[in-house]
């Protein structure tokens, strides 16, 4: 994998936990 498609990755996965977090604490 490139530093690029991990940096998708990675981005990805906050992006998800944040969502997570929102809908947890409404």
């Amino acid at each position: 994998m490139s530093d690029r498609e991990l940096w998708d990755l990675g981005i990805s996965r906050y992006d998800i936990q944040r969502l997570v977090w929102d809908r947890d604490n409404k």
